[in-house]
């Protein structure tokens, strides 16, 4: 469990016609900022791709990195900007990349690689938007690209989310009219909520919700640089373009704002200290459906897939491939019509819900046989365990047994509870051995997994005799990490 976590609470504002009227026309000009930002970056990247072949592209969080020894290349533009090049013995901060006329004589560089910053993309457009103050460009570009990488839910085992992004006749525009921030354009008072855009705009709110849990006040917003978004898409339909009223919904009478946070962790209570951890490993396979490993008493606990979740997910995938191939088939006759899509859409909605609740149910309620006849929560605080959860994100590839349920319920659901936990990075448990740390190739972990019958052995050490899953277990219980103090670590 990290130091602080990223939460989310939700703000009560009343309909007024002037303040409507005031954000549907803002939103109208943050939207078109965000799309040509988006326009800007899609074609940045299709440049890239075609010099440098999209397999040594990578979109990042806040970054383009592109596999080359070049030292500079062309923006959109038309302007000459430097790679940043990764420097390994020298840091500013938090900062390991720099450019050529920031690197200093004795400096160790990485030249197989250049960093495109999101710094570096929003010169681009401030080149051809100098009317908009910097901060907006920053926070448009920065939406762009969360934008872009949206398109990894479309990425497989053999194409990659850049390849999705560049395959694409256009880049995916935003079409609803949201108000959003991260770096402080929404600023709270005591009474109001107010917008430090292009224009500004002070936003009444009646009250918190979704917040009694954790007794959140006003007093905790206030004077904090905060992120949220407003979405002002009932707005539009009551305004023409020229932000005058044209019609009433009388069942619309409130905007919800959302704003999200970091909390210290010391704000949830914790029923113990932890000794050691829970850590599970989620799977396809149905008889290894989730593979626990037990720190303290060293032994695994293996549960198979419930046959009631197994209905679920079948007719989650039965939904999820029936609008996969109608937009296949979209310009053919035998496409779905829209209601026929939204009657899916929303039976998935439900389905999504379902599970959530049956996670909720399976951790704090069912009593489990292989748990001595305990809740998995009630296994945990008898020999003081925190539960290391598999943080894998939810997308095309995965998700679909119920990993993405599992992340979303069951840390509010330890927070809840009072139960230590902490979201561990999957990435290589599956491929690291659990005895010496070697890491396997793709290839290797695939030959164990086809031809040795998912017997984990390793090539450096000859360590052996338990299951892929078993051993990815155990890495992930050796990757938790719960901090109790500034200083205190418990592994």
């Amino acid at each position: 469990m990290k130091q602080k976590r990223t939460k989310g609470v939700k703000f009560l504002i009343e309909r007024n016609d002037e303040v409507d009227a005031a954000l549907y026309k803002t939103s109208v000009e943050f939207l078109a900022l965000c799309n040509f930002s988006i326009v800007n970056h899609y074609y940045l990247l299709k440049s890239l791709a075609d010099k440098y072949g999209v397999e040594n592209i990578s979109l990042q969080e806040h970054a383009i990195i592109v596999d080359t020894t070049d030292l500079a290349f062309t923006g959109t533009d038309g302007n000459i900007y430097q790679f940043a090049k990764k420097v390994e013995n020298r840091k500013k901060g938090n900062q390991v990349w720099f450019t050529l006329d920031d690197q200093k004589e004795g400096d160790i560089v990485d030249n197989t690689k250049g960093k495109i910053t999101d710094t570096v993309m929003s010169k681009m457009i401030a080149e051809k938007l100098d009317v908009f103050p910097s901060n907006i460009i920053k926070e448009a570009s920065q939406l762009a690209i969360t934008r872009l990488r949206s398109r990894k839910r479309q990425k497989t085992n053999n194409i990659t989310t850049e390849q999705v992004i560049v395959s694409k006749d256009n880049p995916p525009y935003f079409r609803k009219h949201t108000l959003y921030s991260s770096k402080g354009l929404f600023q709270v008072t005591e009474n109001s909520i107010i917008w430090n855009g292009l224009t500004r705009i002070e936003i009444p709110f009646t009250k918190l919700v979704n917040c009694k849990r954790d007794n959140y006040t006003v007093q905790d917003f206030i004077g904090k640089n905060i992120g949220g978004y407003l979405s002002v898409q009932q707005t539009q339909s009551l305004f023409n373009k020229h932000g005058e009223r044209v019609k009433t919904k009388k069942n619309k009478k409130h905007h919800v704002f959302v704003m999200t946070h970091e909390v210290p962790v010391s704000r949830f209570k914790l029923n113990y200290e932890i000794e050691g951890w829970l850590s599970f490993d989620t799977n396809a396979q149905k008889e290894f459906w989730m593979t626990f490993y037990d720190s303290v008493n060293k032994k695994h606990i293996i549960v198979p897939l419930p046959e009631k979740f197994g209905s679920v997910i079948a007719e989650r995938k039965d939904d999820n491939d029936a609008l996969n191939n109608n937009s296949k088939q979209k310009r053919k006759d035998n496409s779905m019509n829209s209601a026929m899509c939204r009657k899916i859409r929303l039976n998935l909605k439900r389905l999504n819900k379902l599970q959530r609740k049956q996670m909720i149910h399976f951790f704090s309620i069912t009593k489990h046989e292989v748990f001595e006849g305990l809740t998995i929560f009630e296994y945990c605080e008898k020999y003081k365990l925190g539960l290391a959860i598999d943080d894998i994100s939810p997308g095309k590839g995965s998700g679909s047994f119920y990993q993405d349920a599992i992340t979303w319920s069951i840390p509010n659901l330890c927070e809840q509870k009072g139960i230590p936990y902490d979201l561990v990075n999957p990435a290589y448990t599956s491929r690291d051995c659990s005895q010496c740390g070697f890491r396997h190739s793709s290839s290797q972990k695939e030959k164990m997994s086809k031809k040795e019958n998912g017997v984990f052995t390793c090539k450096d050490c000859g360590f052996t005799g338990l299951s892929l899953h078993e051993n990815a277990a155990i890495n992930i219980a050796k990757k938790a990490s719960y901090y109790v103090g500034e200083n205190k670590k418990v592994d």
